[in-house]
């Protein structure tokens, strides 16, 4: 069967870059203390649909004793930190015209909102599985089990890029072929060795 590839979103598609949003809170707020582990708990609750966008910054600002402004905020992360990784967009449009290509990424709808309006890569997809959506985040086996039944796809004919190693067993328990993604350059040589491109 042919095979089918997935992609994450975050650092693969759109550059975040190492805890950006968390120093631009810190210097807008004049915060000292690092509340990266906060910020990530409330993360990984947004992304799981727990909680919205609106409780994500009440709860925040409760944590760090400031008011937050929602909208900057969010306008700062996805409009002037986020960037989108052109290389790997020229790749996809090109894989979309071969191959089905699917979306597996660790989510919130505020990002995904944002995403549609900045960079707009849901176009060269088929489809899109949304840990907001499924409720569970990867590495749960669930959200594999969960996404290749979406997709109707079986793991074995499918090829999972991701910047986090850390989600390699839970691909491969499914007979997902993993790629640990590094750079646009690494990937197209991976994607050769498996005579993809």
């Amino acid at each position: 069967m042919q095979k089918s590839i997935i992609f994450d979103v975050g650092d693969v598609i759109a550059l975040h870059g190492k805890n950006k949003t968390v120093k631009y809170i810190q210097k807008e707020y004049s915060i000292k203390k690092d509340f990266s582990k906060e910020y990530g708990k409330l993360i990984h609750a947004r992304d799981l649909g727990k909680i919205n966008a609106h409780q994500f910054i009440q709860k925040l600002s409760e944590k760090l004793k400031v008011k937050i402004n929602e909208k900057k905020l969010f306008d700062a992360e996805y409009y002037k930190i986020v960037k989108p990784n052109k290389p790997v967009l020229m790749l996809i449009k090109k894989l979309s015209k071969k191959y089905p290509l699917f979306i597996f990424s660790n989510n919130s709808q505020i990002g995904i909102t944002y995403y549609k309006k900045t960079i707009g890569f849901e176009k060269y997809f088929e489809k899109c599985i949304y840990s907001y959506k499924i409720g569970v985040t990867k590495p749960n086996p669930q959200f594999f089990r969960k996404g290749l039944q979406l997709i109707k796809r079986n793991g074995k004919d499918c090829i999972f890029i991701d910047d986090k190693k850390k989600f390699k067993k839970g691909a491969e328990r499914f007979g997902i072929t993993f790629i640990h993604y590094k750079n646009p350059k690494q990937l197209k040589q991976k994607l050769k060795k498996l005579k993809i491109i």
